[in-house]
């Protein structure tokens, strides 16, 4: 490993000599960076999802059994993309970064 990538495990030595205190500084940085992935996926995810809503909208069935509760248009209920998978990890990727840092700071983020 360190022989592969000489830069990474100088990194690790200066994480590990790091005061304690910097840790929740790596964690916000990091969680805000998933936080700008998210918001960029969500985005394209919308772009996709758009187009099949509008289809959806322009068939009177579907919309009045959607509206009635009787259930979920088959399109919609097993919709999946890859922008849909990877909303989906980074958004558990956030929230473990999330439960690492002191509350206060976790709800300010």
């Amino acid at each position: 490993f360190a022989f592969l990538a000489p830069w990474r495990f100088a990194s690790l030595v200066c994480r590990l000599h790091e005061p304690r205190e910097r840790w929740p500084c790596r964690v916000s940085t990091a969680a805000l960076s998933d936080m700008a992935d998210l918001n960029s996926t969500l985005r394209v995810l919308r772009g996709e999802l758009l187009p099949l809503i509008n289809s959806i909208a322009k068939e009177p069935d579907l919309v009045k059994a959607w509206c009635d509760g009787q259930g979920i248009p088959s399109q919609v209920e097993h919709y999946s993309s890859d922008a849909l998978r990877e909303h989906r990890w980074l958004e558990r990727s956030l929230r473990s970064k999330m439960d690492l840092l002191p509350t206060e700071l976790a709800e300010n983020i």
